[in-house]
């Protein structure tokens, strides 16, 4: 029995799929704690600030997001990349991390000064201080180096950050948010989050790799920009369908639709948050296996896209059917809208599933640009569909419109 064991032990530390599945398993802890205990604060958010004032939070947030995604730039894919291909040499993965670090600041700069110019635009009924609290935010999210610990294939350091940055920012929320009052206090609850996450981040890469923040030149900066364009446009072109809709419903005048919407975005995001997962426990072993092989679709893909597309169809039809359970939990009530749209939005959870296989193909070949030109033509196809869908329908015509974006961009990959 124990010749058995120290075999299969032998065998499983040496095979990919074990490998993957550890990094799976990691990671989905990870995607449960942040996404899912957003989904356990809704209710509580919804009873202290009612549909309409949480439609308001939800609003703004999507602005922020862009600048979130402004300062990430491409690097959490491009980051990923270099970061496996350099794991075994330190002085290589020092500068890796010193150019995307260092990248990351100088656009976090940028975008500081345009959040302080713009601030009456951003917040119109807020005040200079919450625009504070959310640069705060901007900022932990430049120095939370994700990229850093999967592209090394140790994703399970991330939990240590998430775990504490995620279970304070519940505690706070029950302690200090009860009321319309508490308003300006979930900015600062989610800021405080999102600067700890990097700073503890930070201090095990220091601490447990050794590795440094050193000087570079700006042509490296250069350097790192042009990588990172592909990336940051398809990225961009992703955000923009997901976040044009909250817009869209918000100055149509609808703030009962993007309340509506977004719960149902929020619960969406953290099902498809098992894509994500998928993704992140698979590209460092297609990125490697490419190098390692001269097959055009290396062993790691295809089955990748098996899994996929099984477990998406069975996740997405156990959800069809319990959805009436899972709204119940998540706001308190059995409301016809929230069930029938999230019964509607599912499907596009398999097709996004399909995406994944495809999008490591094309990084594998270091053909981002068609990435970006399928995301860039989906983003183009979702404001046209907003255009005909949002009037019509309200938030089902915002449902309407991800299905649809979601397919184009997919037959298009």
């Amino acid at each position: 029995m124990r010749l058995l064991i120290n075999k299969l032990m032998k065998y499983g530390i040496h095979n990919s799929s074990f490998g993957i599945f550890k990094k799976f398993i990691s990671l989905s802890g990870v995607q449960v704690l942040s996404y899912f205990v957003p989904i356990i604060t809704i209710p509580l958010l919804l009873r202290a600030f009612g549909l309409e004032l949480y439609g308001e939070y939800a609003f703004l947030y999507s602005v922020v997001s862009y600048f979130l995604l402004i300062v990430n730039y491409g690097f959490d894919i491009s980051g990923i990349r270099n970061v496996s291909n350099c794991a075994d040499n330190p002085l290589l993965l020092t500068e890796v991390f010193s150019k995307i670090i260092w990248s990351r600041l100088v656009i976090f700069l940028c975008v500081t000064l345009i959040m302080l110019v713009g601030q009456n635009i951003i917040l119109p009924h807020g005040n200079d201080f919450i625009i504070i609290i959310l640069l705060l935010g901007i900022f932990g999210q430049v120095i939370t180096p994700n990229w850093f610990f999967i592209g090394l294939g140790k994703p399970s350091y991330l939990l240590i950050s998430t775990i504490v940055a995620q279970a304070l920012n519940l505690l706070f929320i029950l302690l200090f948010i009860h009321d319309k009052s508490d308003y300006n206090y979930i900015f600062f609850i989610n800021s405080f989050g999102l600067l700890l996450a990097g700073l503890i981040q930070m201090s095990i890469i220091y601490n447990k790799f050794k590795v440094r923040l050193t000087k570079i030149s700006l042509r490296d900066i250069s350097a790192q920009f042009k990588e990172g364009l592909p990336f940051f446009t398809s990225t961009i072109g992703v955000h923009l369908y997901k976040n044009n809709s909250i817009q869209f419903l918000k100055f149509s005048n609808l703030s009962y639709d993007v309340g509506i919407f977004s719960v149902l975005r929020k619960i969406f995001e953290a099902l498809n948050s098992f894509n994500s997962v998928l993704s992140q426990a698979f590209i460092s072993e297609s990125i490697l296996t490419h190098h390692s092989g001269k097959k055009k679709i290396n062993p790691v893909i295809i089955k990748l896209f098996w899994v996929s597309l099984v477990s998406t169809l069975i996740l997405s039809t156990t959800v069809f059917y319990f959805s009436p359970i899972i709204i119940y939990l998540v706001s308190g009530s059995f409301d016809t809208d929230l069930i029938n749209g999230l019964r509607l939005m599912i499907f596009s959870l398999v097709i996004i599933g399909l995406n994944v296989p495809c999008v490591h193909f094309l990084i594998s070949k270091r053909k981002e640009k068609y990435i970006s030109l399928s995301v860039l033509s989906g983003a183009i196809v979702d404001f046209i569909c907003l255009l005909i869908f949002v009037p019509i329908f309200k938030f089902k015509g915002a449902i309407y419109y991800v299905l649809v974006t979601e397919l184009l961009t997919t037959i298009f990959l």
